[in-house]
């Protein structure tokens, strides 16, 4: 469904998220099962979470019909949307053209706004909290993947409430690639001072992603920021894709590099970080990628309601570290960060119901974001996309709270400040 909708609109946020979570998180259901223990060559004694319980069918059986109901959601979403639009098509004659017009005083208001609150948080937390510390003693090589691991388990523990490191975290992943956005918008024929305004806000998210000892942020800021990279690079190719409305030899190449760069970054991460080797390094990849994010989830169906009663409605959309580390706790006996998917997260709060609330949320967003899709020109479609490649894992491995707040509104800080459409009908003039 997703390529057929794609194939007829052009690449856009609901197909793409669709596709992405459904092969990243959805196809390890399929192998978790059947293994005792995950191809980690970094954790060797991590088990698959059904290897921890007897009775696996049920466990199973509500893991596999949470993620069909998900699949549901997307379908039906794609199914209503490719109805309208294509009606909506039909009932607009004549040109159409689209101009990067900047909404100016919104623009300008937001951005003041955003960068007042990027640099007071990111003082706050570098300068009075633990964010420099952290910065300056983090190391790229480890000899042990075991000193890896116990170095980011120390760097989170430095991290408490009040020092600004979730206002520094939207800064780093929302406010500084924003105003890297903007650059490559409002700045076309300077491409110097565009490379400036990407490098320095690169500079100023990697900061904050490096301080976090974790591997997803900084491949976030790769993807993200050379995303943008692409689109100044593919210039050019802007006006033959305003021209189709479609556009998908360029975004699919841009789609292409996005996940051979997401997949060679996580592999280099693993050699440099982690001191494995190539072969390993590759292995503990694809497990990472297929499989972790199911095993995670899978540890939430064991524990609710099977050894924990569901935790309630106001925990459908949203939970804590404490809750995380309970959950891993009844689920293996140890306590670590089980970060797992909205689904786990909904389902932890209402079950089937839980699971239904958290996803109407995070397919409504999306299709918000597809009916303004038109609303942005093909520049703002590009970097909308690159916010979507680039925090697609926080929605395998988080909260939708998580997923908007790590990535997942940048696209609604585009459709605030950028651009717009303007329809010329034959005959009528023009309405903007």
């Amino acid at each position: 469904m997703a390529r057929s909708y794609v194939g007829r609109f052009g690449y856009s946020p609901l197909p793409i998220v669709a596709a992405v979570f459904i092969f990243l998180d959805s196809l390890g259901l399929v192998f978790l099962p059947h293994l005792e223990h995950l191809p980690l060559p970094y954790l060797p004694e991590a088990r698959s979470a059904y290897s921890l319980v007897d009775r696996k069918d049920i466990v199973y059986l509500h893991h596999v019909f949470a993620h069909v109901l998900v699949h549901g959601l997307f379908f039906w979403g794609m199914l209503f949307l490719r109805v309208f639009v294509a009606r909506w098509l039909m009932l607009r004659k004549g040109s159409l053209s689209e101009v990067c017009t900047l909404r100016r005083k919104a623009t300008l208001a937001l951005s003041v706004i955003l960068l007042f609150l990027g640099v007071f948080f990111y003082f706050k937390y570098f300068f009075q909290g633990p964010g420099l510390i952290l910065l300056t003693n983090y190391r790229i090589f480890y000899s042990l993947p075991a000193e890896a691991v116990q170095a980011r388990s120390l760097a989170a523990s430095q991290v408490e409430f009040g020092q600004g490191a979730y206002g520094a975290s939207l800064a780093a992943y929302l406010v500084w690639p924003f105003f890297a956005a903007l650059a490559v918008i409002m700045l076309g024929r300077h491409k110097l001072f565009q490379l400036f305004v990407i490098g320095v806000t690169f500079l100023m998210s990697v900061a904050y992603a490096l301080q976090t000892y974790q591997k997803a942020p900084i491949a976030y800021c790769v993807l993200l920021y050379g995303g943008m990279l692409l689109v100044i690079s593919h210039g050019e190719r802007l006006s033959e894709w305003a021209s189709s409305f479609r556009g998908q030899k360029v975004i699919g190449r841009f789609t292409s590099l996005a996940i051979l760069l997401g997949f060679v970054g996580g592999t280099a991460l693993y050699i440099f970080n982690f001191g494995l080797s190539f072969w390993q390094a590759i292995v503990a990849t694809l497990g990472r990628v297929f499989l972790v994010p199911a095993n995670t989830e899978a540890y939430w169906f064991l524990v609710y309601p099977h050894k924990e009663a569901f935790l309630g409605l106001p925990w459908v959309l949203n939970t804590n570290m404490e809750i995380i580390k309970h959950t891993a706790f009844l689920a293996t006996g140890d306590l670590f960060s089980a970060n797992a998917s909205f689904i786990a997260v909904g389902w932890s709060g209402f079950g089937v119901s839980g699971v239904l609330m958290s996803a109407l949320v995070v397919v409504g967003y999306l299709v918000y974001a597809e009916i303004m899709w038109g609303s942005l020109c093909p520049k703002g479609r590009l970097l909308a996309i690159a916010f979507l490649l680039g925090s697609i894992f926080f929605l395998l491995s988080g909260t939708l709270f998580d997923w908007l707040s790590k990535g997942g509104l940048g696209i609604v800080l585009l459709l605030i400040s950028s651009s717009r459409r303007v329809l010329n009908f034959r005959g009528t003039g023009g309405v903007k």
